[in-house]
């Protein structure tokens, strides 16, 4: 189903920016199968950002610059230090849920927080997962979506979707004393990276 969330007022110096949002629900049987997938679906993302340089050219990162989700709890790994992390060969500290939603943002550009509890059954209760994966207009939520689903599906089921778009507001951009243009130095345009892409196999992923 799709909600529309009411629009707040518009903050003083802010425009605002739709956001669609899609939360799901997950049911993990599997635990150490979900968490080999998971493994597998990050290596994939680290490898696609190894190395790279210049992330401010990447669209996806420009996007959401000025940008943060409602509700992010402290400590959840962004978009943004996910993939400065994996650009520089590091591997943040984490626990299973946030390296899902860090795989989730490095290979769709979609900003993903991952809730839950993979204890063991308790009271014949089933680990579950909570899956909120944030797009704008331009970013590819299907892909995020699909990401989703092939790591879970041999490993549990997902058993609740809907759809909010949000109204978020943009933060005022820094303010910076401005210098006469014969004082800024000429920088060589840096590379666009190439558009955030999966290989249909994951790597091994979906097998």
């Amino acid at each position: 189903m799709t909600r529309t969330h009411p629009i707040a007022p518009n903050p003083p110096g802010r425009s605002l920016v739709s956001c669609e949002r899609v939360q799901l629900r997950a049911v993990i049987d599997d635990v150490t199968r979900w968490h080999s997938r998971v493994e597998r679906v990050l290596a994939c993302g680290r490898r696609r950002w190894l190395g790279r340089t210049e992330l401010d050219a990447c669209p996806a990162l420009r996007r959401w610059n000025r940008i943060t989700p409602p509700h992010w709890p402290t400590g959840h790994p962004t978009l943004r230090n996910a993939v400065a992390a994996a650009a520089a060969g590091a591997r943040t500290p984490g626990t299973g849920l946030t390296d899902f939603a860090t795989a989730i943002m490095l290979l769709s550009g979609c900003p993903a927080l991952v809730t839950g509890s993979l204890r063991t059954r308790v009271a014949d209760r089933p680990p579950m997962l909570a899956i909120s994966l944030f797009a704008l207009p331009a970013d590819d939520l299907v892909l995020a979506q699909d990401l989703v689903g092939v790591t879970i599906d041999t490993a549990g089921v997902v058993t609740y979707r809907s759809t909010t778009i949000l109204a978020l507001p943009r933060s005022a951009p820094t303010d910076r004393p401005r210098r006469d243009a014969g004082e800024i130095p000429l920088v060589r345009e840096p590379e666009v990276l190439e558009p955030l892409w999966v290989p249909a196999s994951l790597d091994g992923v979906g097998q």
